[in-house]
């Protein structure tokens, strides 16, 4: 993989969350990726796509940014072992920023 194209990307993703986040229902990710719910967990489960973040008691949603950012992956035709790799480097961002 490109490391100049993963440094971008992470770089994009930095600037990103410095403006206001926002949050991408289930139905638009179901949208914008394809396929149905169980495809989606099947890929969360496979580390593919990352997990959604608890936004209430009934609600789930991802950040906008991370749906991008691997959505542009998915669209170079990377091998499915640097997108794994990506998808933990986006939810290895996450952790650091939540408090």
């Amino acid at each position: 993989m490109n490391q100049f194209f993963v440094a971008s990307l992470l770089l994009l993703l930095k600037e990103i969350i410095m403006s206001e986040l926002k949050y991408v229902t289930l139905t638009e990710v179901l949208r914008r990726k394809g396929g149905g719910k169980s495809s989606l967990y099947s890929a969360i489960n496979a580390g593919e796509f990352p997990k959604p973040i608890k936004l209430g008691l009934r609600r789930i949603g991802w950040p906008q940014h991370e749906v991008d950012a691997v959505m542009q992956f998915l669209l170079r035709g990377e091998t499915q072992t640097e997108l794994k790799a990506f998808v933990k480097k986006i939810e290895a961002k996450r952790t650091q920023r939540e408090v």
